[in-house]
């Protein structure tokens, strides 16, 4: 029979793994962008320094509930009951860095096509998102003794997070790929550009879409 550290903490182990590997992988394209972009704009480096500083403090609350969990409480199973702050605040984290990458996205969308209506909604959602995300770090500080009242009162609010996680990820991918289709020059080197980026939206935003689903639908189905 799995133990309750097994049944309880496998995933969050695994998904603190992987996230230190995305880490290690943006900490490696920082690095690439401040040796070749020095001469970017200042707020584009601002934007640069902000997501990286977000991305550590979010590595860092998820390596302290780990320690939490199966270090500090490795022979305390009632552990698992409480809700650990710091696990949830990585949900917080997660969404303010989307929140920053959005609205640089929504801005250059707009820059694109010189309209506002599809920006502002990307905007709107994003925004919807993060006070969602606080909302389950005030959760998580309500129910912090009991994980099934904080499951009980966020199935509903993590849902939410992640259909605007595939709504937002859906809107910026379709309006990118509209309008630089759109702005095609004929030219063969300038086409190829154009095909490469679309291929990186497209992937990059099927990505996150189907890991917002996968996660909502596990949700779901563990809540039952």
């Amino acid at each position: 029979m799995a133990s309750p550290a097994e049944i309880f903490m496998r995933g969050p182990l695994l998904g603190t793994f992987f996230g230190i590997i995305l880490y290690g992988i943006v900490s490696m394209q920082v690095i690439y962008y401040v040796q070749n972009y020095s001469n970017d704009r200042s707020s584009l480096k601002f934007m640069v320094a902000v997501i990286w500083i977000l991305e550590t403090t979010q590595a860092a609350f998820s390596m302290y509930a780990m320690d939490y969990y199966l270090i500090v409480n490795f022979s305390n199973p009632n552990a698992l009951s409480n809700v650990n702050w710091e696990l949830t605040m990585t949900c917080a984290i997660g969404s303010l860095v989307d929140y920053v990458s959005n609205m640089y996205f929504a801005w250059r969308i707009w820059k694109l096509s010189e309209k506002l209506y599809i920006p502002i909604i990307i905007a709107f959602v994003s925004t919807g998102r993060c006070g969602v995300a606080i909302a389950t770090c005030v959760y998580s500080l309500l129910y912090r003794t009991s994980v099934t009242l904080f499951r009980h009162h966020t199935v509903a609010t993590l849902s939410v997070c992640n259909v605007t996680i595939v709504v937002s990820d859906v809107l910026i991918a379709c309006a990118f790929m509209y309008y630089l289709h759109r702005g095609r020059s004929g030219l063969d080197r300038m086409d190829r550009l154009v095909n490469r980026l679309l291929a990186y939206i497209l992937g990059t935003n099927l990505l996150t879409s189907f890991v917002g689903l996968a996660t909502m639908l596990l949700v779901r189905t563990r809540q039952h």
